[in-house]
């Protein structure tokens, strides 16, 4: 079997258990006219909006990755299971990292992040042992190491260890796909440390928290690109209480943990920018980070978000049910006030949008609806309300940046009544991730992003409504209606019309 032979399989056997969660769009997805008949008395010609992310595998970009990748796997004697994870990583990443590209301001190109993650990674590492997790081995490593991989620097490179559930106890149609994403999750984690670990052992941190956030936090940022982006995140919950038992609550993706990291690190991404926080990985002075965010932000804003991140405790004193629960006071308002400082730097540079420039305007729109959904932590008083609105008041920026968009002309006029106009905008902003039931047994979710979704404003015997069209991370149909009045929307309600 020569090369090509073996890459096709690798290839065609990747796009068989992906085929549920690649994202596919077309203009047409309303030509059968399903929608249109729930509106037949609509008052006005509704109007749509088309996605500006589609999906479209870049076989180009991912036949030369796969290329270089396989030049550098002939140098190393990894297992055949290892060297298939490592080109499904690859093939994962090719096809969901363009998805995550959309809500972030700058993210690098899919070859340079694949090139800076796994590629040019693969020198550095002397060893990768994967450990089937249902073995008397992978039970005795998960209970001695309290990880689901390690990596270890040696004299002759990194070594790996990662657990694994065998592919082929996998129903990779139904739920076994999470957790074969997983296995490559896991692994793409471990690499990211090896990428990091020679520039951080130069770093000189100032906390433990710190060195966690640029560390775990990084490499928690970037294990998610191997799967589609989803809006309910799913993996690990990590709870900070009050002494009165009112808590802070961070959560990051499906088959991720560092709840806490992550989430940091993914703020200071937005205010520093992705270049300087992965020039940090390398080895850059943390200066940078500080320097990069006073330049954006001012000086008081840098200094501020700098003695907060030192003073942060990470004193773990219960671990329970997979959630870290942490009692600390001082940990709870910190955090808030580092995020409320996210959201003052938000605010501006809202307030600095070039109207001129709608393009970058509905991008916006998704980078700061993704700050909402994946960033921000939730507050909890100890009635175990969520009290966010409280403490961070995003309803006024969502206010604020959709004046910019009507100013802008980033949308065109949705409906006749600016009223409804604004809030259909401020619709499109909104996200939670509650389960929203359906007539069959399928439960939904809001969009994962903006791009990614085709809306519909119409009016029906008088009432806004804005349907939103798109397909999950399984590739499942999924249809909302959310009905509005001046005040704000007042039901959302939603189907999967292809769901059996």
């Amino acid at each position: 079997m020569n090369a090509n032979t073996r890459t096709n399989r690798t290839a065609k056997r990747a796009i068989a258990f992906l085929l549920c969660l690649i994202t596919v769009f077309s203009v047409l997805a309303f030509a059968d006219g399903a929608v249109f008949q729930t509106f037949a008395a609509a008052e006005t010609e509704p109007v749509v909006i088309i996605p500006t992310y589609t999906y479209n595998f870049d076989q180009k970009t991912y036949n030369s990755l796969l290329k270089q990748l396989n030049a550098q796997l002939k140098k190393k004697d990894f297992s055949k299971l290892t060297k298939t994870f490592l080109r499904e990583i690859l093939f994962c990443e090719v096809a969901n990292y363009p998805q995550w590209k959309s809500v972030y301001p700058d993210l690098p190109s899919t070859a340079a992040l694949i090139k800076d993650n796994l590629i040019n990674v693969i020198p550095l590492i002397q060893k990768i042992k994967l450990i089937d997790r249902s073995t008397e081995e992978g039970r005795i490593f998960a209970e001695k190491v309290d990880y689901v991989g390690d990596t270890r620097p040696s004299s002759k490179g990194y070594i790996i260890r990662s657990l694994y559930t065998n592919p082929d106890k996998l129903d990779l149609s139904t739920d076994g796909l999470d957790e074969y994403l997983y296995n490559l999750q896991t692994l793409a984690h471990e690499i990211r440390h090896v990428r990091d670990m020679e520039g951080l052992s130069k770093q000189k941190f100032s906390s433990y928290f710190v060195d966690m956030v640029i560390s775990d936090g990084a490499t928690t940022f970037h294990e998610r690109f191997v799967s589609p982006i989803r809006t309910f995140q799913g993996g690990s919950i990590e709870k900070i209480y009050t002494k009165k038992m009112a808590y802070i609550e961070f959560d990051t993706e499906t088959n991720c943990s560092y709840a806490y990291y992550r989430c940091f690190y993914d703020a200071l991404v937005y205010l520093a920018g992705y270049p300087t926080m992965n020039a940090v990985g390398k080895g850059k002075s943390l200066k940078t980070i500080t320097q990069a965010i006073s330049k954006r932000y001012g000086k008081e804003t840098a200094t501020s978000i700098w003695k907060i991140l030192k003073a942060l405790p990470d004193d773990t004193t219960d671990d329970h049910n997979d959630e870290l629960w942490l009692t600390s006071n001082k940990a709870v308002t910190l955090s808030t006030q580092f995020f409320q400082i996210l959201l003052q730097c938000i605010k501006k540079d809202i307030q600095n949008l070039d109207l001129s420039k709608p393009e970058a305007l509905r991008k916006f729109m998704d980078i700061y609806r993704n700050v909402k959904l994946k960033v921000l932590p939730n507050i909890y008083n100890a009635k175990k309300k969520c009290v966010n609105e409280k403490y961070f008041n995003t309803k006024e920026l969502d206010s604020l940046l959709a004046e910019k968009v009507i100013a802008s002309k980033a949308l065109p006029p949705l409906f006749d009544n600016p009223a409804f106009n604004r809030q259909a905008i401020i619709e499109m902003l909104y996200c939670d991730e509650f389960y929203y039931e359906t007539t069959s047994d399928y439960v939904c979710h809001l969009p994962a992003t903006i791009a990614m979704t085709e809306y519909t404003f119409t009016m029906d015997n008088g009432k806004p409504m804005v349907v939103e069209y798109f397909d999950d991370e399984y590739g499942w149909d999924v249809l909302f209606v959310c009905t509005m009045n001046e005040k704000g929307t007042v039901s959302r309600t939603c189907d999967s019309p292809n769901y059996h």
